[in-house]
């Protein structure tokens, strides 16, 4: 992962990977969005694009796989 983090949520994705969101530094809510790989099936970085940030910074919040294979993120508490 890309720097510690906690109260984040994460969602085992249709593909077997795992998208990691928000959670806190220890000092603020975070944006970013984390993709990990224990399949061994898919790049790994610097080689891939990793996903867009989220809208709003936030920790303690859900993350729920959608039937269409979107995440919905909700709840929480940080910024916005």
């Amino acid at each position: 992962m890309g720097g510690a983090r906690s109260g984040a949520a994460s969602v085992l994705l249709q593909d077997g990977r795992t998208l990691i969101t928000g959670g806190d530094s220890g000092s603020s809510a975070l944006l970013s969005v984390e993709l990990f790989d224990t399949t061994g099936s898919f790049c790994a970085a610097p080689l891939c694009v990793p996903p867009a940030p989220m809208n709003f910074a936030r920790s303690k919040h859900t993350a729920t796989l959608l039937s269409n294979g979107r995440v919905l993120v909700a709840g929480g508490i940080g910024g916005g």
